[in-house]
């Protein structure tokens, strides 16, 4: 568990004051991160990345093995990905591989979500059942538009949890808001072992052409508080799943 959250936005520590006894954030407001190591908050004009235990969720390892491959990182020379469009973002060939990945992933997706992503909360929280995976090839995109959750029908309250499972650069990471509507972006370089936090729905994002010559391979996924939680008649843009409890979201075992 890393011992403090790092405001990417102006460079400082962010606080490690506890909220007052019994208060409960009713909206997003700013990060904080209390002595237990607590995220009780999240600001919509900043973004964090904290490490975990890649021995115990070992993500990367377990796509290799599943598409047979060495090095994420060259996976442009064993699969053609055309160009993506918000048509066949998450429709391609090796969209459709990566997504028949067994059930020793997800059964590693769920203890990461129960025993890193929920603490941080300090309360229980409802999750994205099937993350989304992406994967973006030199010369490609890995989302075609810029845009915020919100545009696609989300919770102003999910928080986003994006996971490299490559080395990643300002060629292919993801591209942030400093703040929501100030259309100035960051990309946002984290580490292998490393979890992006942000929030999606107020912070615009996006990619750039990447021209590293190398694949960057990720998968993301929503939290929200079950106290916030409430069913939508919405449907996800690449899941067709409604945003609904036993569809798009699910509750922890």
């Amino acid at each position: 568990m890393a011992t403090h959250l790092w405001d990417r936005t102006d460079g400082r520590i962010a606080s490690s004051t506890l909220p007052p006894a019994g208060r409960h954030p009713t909206h997003i407001q700013h990060w904080s991160l209390s002595g237990n190591g607590r995220v009780w908050a999240l600001s919509e004009r900043a973004w964090r990345d904290l490490e975990y235990d890649l021995q115990k969720y070992p993500f990367d390892q377990i796509v290799r093995t599943h598409l047979g491959v060495e090095r994420l990182e060259d996976l442009h020379r064993h699969h053609v990905v055309p160009r993506l469009t918000t048509e066949n973002e998450q429709s391609t060939e090796l969209h459709r591989l990566m997504y028949t990945i067994g059930q020793d992933f997800y059964d590693v997706y769920t203890r990461f979500v129960a025993e890193w992503v929920q603490p941080l909360f300090g309360a229980e929280v409802v999750f994205q059942e099937r993350p989304n995976f992406r994967f973006q090839t030199p010369g490609n995109v890995a989302v075609a538009r810029w845009h915020r959750d919100s545009d696609a029908g989300h919770h102003r309250r999910e928080t986003n949890i994006w996971v490299p499972l490559t080395a990643v650069n300002e060629c292919n990471c993801v591209w942030l808001e400093s703040r929501s509507g100030s259309e100035e972006f960051q990309p946002a370089v984290v580490s292998v072992g490393s979890a992006l936090i942000f929030n999606a729905c107020e912070l615009k994002h996006g990619n750039v052409r990447n021209t590293s010559g190398q694949t960057r391979v990720s998968f993301e996924f929503r939290v929200i508080l079950a106290a916030e939680y409430q069913d939508s008649e919405k449907v996800s843009v690449n899941l067709g799943r409604r945003f609904a409890l036993g569809e798009y979201f699910r509750r922890l075992p």
